[in-house]
């Protein structure tokens, strides 16, 4: 599909997913922009159910672009594409190499199902092994479903790990895990 066919789609998903959560659609066109919104999170020692998000999420870059686990007022986004990546590489956030300290997924990680919602209802849910396909830079999954993420609403990332699974736990270098997920940026 040609990326004007992408963005015309993708501007009448918004018009559309805005109506019908009552939000104010703008007699003003929709300006539109792509962006990758990531999320960077350390994954080693984690099991059960793991909160990626809450509302203390900041902005920071290299770390995540959420804000407060929230898109800014008026950027609704649609996503089109996503992919993980693994990463074993010292014990901070921000220091991750993800160029050099590419890792195989742990068993744990890999089993894991990546929840993301809004509000009560889940937008996508998928095995984590099914967004790493690689660990080549350009290998992103297509999301036929185009999960619609509201602005100024709670956006809630999980980890769901299987009954007695957990990520083994490391002392020096941690395991973390990259979340990126293309999207087309609608500002009102």
């Amino acid at each position: 599909m040609k990326r004007a066919q992408q963005i015309s789609n993708a501007i009448a998903l918004v018009q559309a997913r805005r109506k019908a959560l009552n939000v104010p659609v703008s007699s003003v066109p929709t300006k539109v922009t792509d962006t990758t919104l990531y999320l960077v999170a350390r994954v080693d020692g984690l099991s059960n159910i793991a909160k990626l998000t809450n509302d203390d999420t900041k902005k920071k870059p290299g770390i995540t672009n959420f804000d407060g686990n929230k898109l800014a007022d008026g950027r609704d986004a649609v996503i089109d594409s996503m992919k993980i990546e693994v990463a074993q590489d010292g014990l901070v956030l921000n220091n991750v190499d993800w160029a050099d300290s590419k890792i195989a997924m742990p068993a744990a990680l890999a089993n894991a199902e990546l929840k993301l919602k809004q509000g009560e209802q889940i937008l996508y849910s998928t095995p984590v092994s099914d967004l790493v396909l690689s660990n080549d830079d350009d290998n992103y999954r297509d999301i036929a479903s185009t999960p619609f993420l509201a602005s100024k609403e709670p956006i809630e990332w999980t980890l769901e790990f299987a009954d007695g699974a957990k990520v083994p736990a490391e002392a020096v270098d941690g395991i973390y895990i990259k979340i990126s997920c293309r999207a087309i940026q609608a500002i009102q």
